[in-house]
């Protein structure tokens, strides 16, 4: 699983969870856009981006992150 920042150049940002998130170029290393693979069980996520207003674009894998809160948790729950 995959977060995703996305800045764009008025200032405004949005993040968002996605299964997998690609930015995708032409044969000559252009940018023509973005690409991902959404679980509505995640949240809510754009339908559509204008890639003419991106700014900056971070990517952050959090599968490591959501399986160690999930241990925390079961971790709390048995000592409870």
């Amino acid at each position: 699983m995959k977060e995703v920042t996305i800045v764009f150049s008025s200032g405004a940002q949005t993040q968002f969870d996605v299964v997998d998130f690609a930015i995708n170029k032409n044969l000559s290393g252009e940018f023509k856009g973005f690409t991902w693979t959404s679980n509505h069980a995640l949240g809510p996520q754009p339908a559509r981006i204008n890639s003419d207003s991106v700014d900056l674009v971070l990517v952050e894998e959090i599968e490591e992150q959501i399986e160690e809160v999930v241990e925390a948790a079961l971790r709390a729950e048995v000592s409870a």
